[in-house]
């Protein structure tokens, strides 16, 4: 799921080449539908993020250049170092930084952008999915990723700690592999 929530973070030309080498595979091209359906519930998140990382990061470097401006506090009446000048050079710094972050925001894909990505994604991944599993599969696979993830046996007791069955996804995907696998041999 990851792989195909990074077309949405990735620049134009990587993800480009990231799409076309997809293509190139697309007759052998096969997602699991855990992967399928984590993507699907997580794009838009992963695309809100990407949008919201602009004023984030200028929050944080306000608040860092503020902590590194007041290191020169102590030193407002020192013999040669002009505490004030020094603090308007990091201000000055900070502003520029914030400045190339806005306009890089101004070049951010739109939403209607990202929905474009996804629709490419969805054409190229067509009806080339698993099948969900059913209760019963999900229910077996549950009670065994539990006993594995009790012995630290790969794969995902790494996200044991996830909530619900989140923590599940990475065997269910294994599962999923595994099957079509044993099915195409």
């Amino acid at each position: 799921a990851n792989i195909l929530l990074h077309l949405l973070r990735y620049g134009p030309e990587t993800r480009e080449q990231v799409l076309a080498t997809l293509r190139a595979f697309r007759p052998r091209l096969w997602v699991p539908y855990q992967v399928a359906f984590e993507f699907l519930r997580r794009w838009r998140t992963v695309d809100a993020e990407n949008r919201s990382a602009y004023e984030k990061l200028k929050t944080g470097l306000r608040r860092a250049g503020n902590s590194l401006a007041g290191q020169f506090d102590d030193f407002a009446r020192h013999q040669v170092i002009n505490a004030h000048v020094e603090r308007a050079k990091i201000e000055t710094f900070i502003n520029d930084l914030c400045i190339g972050l806005d306009e890089a925001a101004k070049k951010h894909p739109t939403v209607q952008e990202a929905e474009a990505i996804v629709d490419q994604i969805a054409e190229l991944v067509g009806d080339s999915v698993g099948k969900p599993p059913s209760l019963d599969e999900r229910t077996k696979w549950i009670s065994q990723a539990e006993k594995r993830y009790a012995a630290r046996t790969p794969p995902g007791f790494e996200d044991a700690n996830k909530e619900g069955v989140d923590k599940f996804g990475d065997y269910f995907i294994w599962e999923e592999m595994v099957g079509i696998a044993l099915e195409r041999s």
